[in-house]
């Protein structure tokens, strides 16, 4: 009896073992693409705030371009006495 015990103790240990060493192979593949993911995503968020500021800062000089055609117009405009 006590050898089967000893040899049930073994088998479990064994299996215990293989499942750990899985466990630390996918955890290295999970912690792998996280980063890589995580990588990637600040990435398109710095794209998405380098496309907005520029889409803003092109939106401010047409603004400021049709403002100066205002204030030309205006400026020439024949004035009323």
């Amino acid at each position: 009896g006590c050898v089967l015990w000893f040899l049930g103790a073994a088998m479990e240990n064994q299996q215990l073992a293989v499942r750990q060493r899985l466990s630390d192979v996918y955890r290295g593949q999970f912690d792998a693409r996280k980063n890589s993911l995580t990588s990637f995503w600040k990435e398109v968020d710095r794209k998405l705030d380098q496309a907005q500021t520029k889409e803003c800062t092109a939106n401010l000089q047409n603004c400021l371009n049709e403002a100066r055609k205002k204030a030309m117009e205006i400026n020439q405009a024949p004035t009323r006495k």
